[in-house]
Order: C-alpha cells, then structure tokens, then sequence
C-alpha cells in the first residue's frame, strides 16, 4: 500500500464513524468533548502515526475546529506487531484488510465509548498512562490528580 492509500482508507473508516473531515484533521462532536485525529508523518521514515486530541469543551469555549494538538487528552492508535505494540503505521509493510481492522479497533476502543467528558474520565481509568498525556488544566474538571 503506498501513502496515498493509507490516508485514504483512514479517512474512509474514520468518515464511516461520523468524523467530518476539516483540512488536515477529522473531528467528531460531542456535546462536552471534541474528538479530534490527525496524521502525522514520521519524521524518520515514510510512516504515519495517527494522533487522537480530545478537547474538553469548557477548555475552549468559542472554538468550533480543533486540531490533534489541541488535545487536552491525547492519545495514539496502536496495533500488535509480533509481541509488542507499535504506533508506527508503515504503509508499505500493512495490507488493506488489517488496517482497516486495525483502525476500526482503535476506533471502538479510544473513540467509540466517548460522547461525555465522565465516559473520557472513564478512557483514562481504564487506561492509567493516558494520565501522562493530559494536560493540568484538563485534570481537575477530569476529576483526576
């Protein structure tokens, strides 16, 4: 699969689960929390990491599009490799069955289960290190330390 491909399929997939398109991101609404993910090229090889932003609402009252750095939580799309987990898309090295597994994987688990800033506390509960990826200001209204 080459680049062109794989930005494709992952905005077909993420399309098909409600997020809209807004340049460069794709964003989905809820009525507390954006959910926003972006793809980034790798710096160091012609792989991709896909990045999800979610922004609380009452952090950014006014805004309507948000970008994945915008994200008072963030987080990454992951997938096993062997015996490990890797956040490295390679289009070169991914068939289309698999990505598209693999994305809608990723989607139910990280994005499917949040329509509320209580069901993102509950994200990082279930996800302890997503702590690390949150910013102060989000924590309290988070209801974490």
């Amino acid at each position: 699969m080459d680049a062109r491909a794989f930005k494709s399929l992952v905005a077909e997939t993420l399309e098909a689960r409600g997020f809209r398109r807004k340049g460069d991101y794709f964003q989905k609404d809820a009525s507390d929390v954006a959910i926003v993910v972006g793809v980034q090229k790798s710096a160091h090889s012609n792989a991709f990491y896909l990045i999800v932003g979610f922004i609380l609402r009452e952090l950014a009252p006014g805004r309507e599009s948000f970008r994945d750095v915008d994200g008072d939580v963030r987080a990454r799309f992951s997938f096993a490799r062997g015996d490990t987990r890797t956040d490295l898309f390679d289009p070169k090295d991914l068939e289309e069955a698999h990505l598209t597994k693999v994305l809608e994987e990723n989607v139910e688990d990280l994005i499917g289960p949040i329509s509320s800033v209580s069901d993102l506390t509950a994200l990082i509960q279930r996800r302890p290190a997503l702590r690390l990826q949150t910013k102060l200001a989000a924590k309290p209204l988070l209801g974490i330390a």
